[in-house]
């Protein structure tokens, strides 16, 4: 099983050996802050600072598998202008995507009418708005060989968070330039939810990419493996049943005010937890 990690911390090369002595072979880039670079960049610098990022990590050994597009919280969905100031972020993301050689581009649904939607009867207008925007995106991601990746959320009374509403979308779309992340704390976090080996099982065909992390089913605490409450012995079982050939890539959170300095020492245990999830 191949083995990644989110990479949150500064980057640079010796970040990239750090990662790779750790046993990291693969990470997801995560481009999620779009005030941060790249994006404060013009598209020279854009191009350029992603480029720089691709060849250290390759010159470490890493390989950059996936990115984790542009994410604001609390977000600003709601009209036709932020939406477009959405569009041009993401297709800018999508475009660096290809820069940095990944091919899986991973993005949220995108909540115009906020995180309560089925509170609000505004479910069928969430779903509609959704399906015009990642029709949007699609041809620019057709031309930079990126599939997109649509992730569920861990939100109780949003109406695209579970993974049967992320293959509603999906299907609807059905292009090949069109995925699912599964995220296995977002899956986990409230209770009666569908447990992260069951979605692995049941829409194996449509998951490209995996955000792995653990919770106690209460919020999404994105606690390190064997840390919560999933059953990860099922979860690896699942993967090996389905033959999942992506990567089994790490997405916890430790404390912000964790010392930069402990925090890479950290890499060597992460990698063993994962290791120990495939049971080795």
């Amino acid at each position: 099983m191949k083995i990644g990690i989110t990479d949150d911390a500064i980057r640079g090369e010796e970040h990239y050996r750090r990662l790779r002595a750790a046993g990291f072979a693969h990470c997801d880039f995560n481009m999620a802050d779009t005030e941060k670079l790249p994006y404060s960049c013009d598209d020279a610098g854009f191009e350029e600072y992603l480029k720089e990022q691709r060849a250290a990590a390759e010159r470490a050994g890493v390989t950059i598998w996936q990115v984790h597009g542009p994410w604001r919280h609390p977000v600003h969905d709601s009209t036709p202008e932020e939406r477009a100031e959405r569009m041009e972020k993401m297709q800018r993301s999508i475009h660096g995507t290809a820069i940095l050689g990944a091919k899986y581009w991973v993005v949220h649904p995108i909540m115009p009418y906020g995180l309560d939607d089925l509170l609000t009867g505004n479910a069928e207008k969430t779903k509609a708005l959704n399906l015009e925007f990642m029709r949007g995106l699609l041809p620019t991601a057709k031309r930079e060989g990126v599939t997109i990746c649509l992730e569920n959320m861990p939100f109780p009374d949003f109406s695209i968070s579970t993974p049967a509403a992320i293959i509603e979308i999906v299907k609807a779309i059905d292009d090949p330039n069109f995925a699912m992340c599964l995220d296995t704390g977002h899956t986990n976090v409230c209770r009666g939810w569908q447990k992260p080996a069951a979605a692995m099982r049941e829409y194996a065909e449509y998951i490209k990419v995996l955000h792995v992390h653990d919770n106690r089913k209460r919020r999404d605490e994105h606690l390190m493996p064997f840390y919560g409450s999933i059953d990860w012995t099922d979860f690896y079982k699942a993967l090996c049943e389905v033959n999942f050939d992506g990567v089994l890539s790490l997405e916890c959170a430790p404390p912000k005010k964790l010392p930069a300095d402990i925090m890479e020492d950290l890499y060597p245990i992460y990698f063993r937890i994962a290791k120990a999830i495939c049971g080795e």
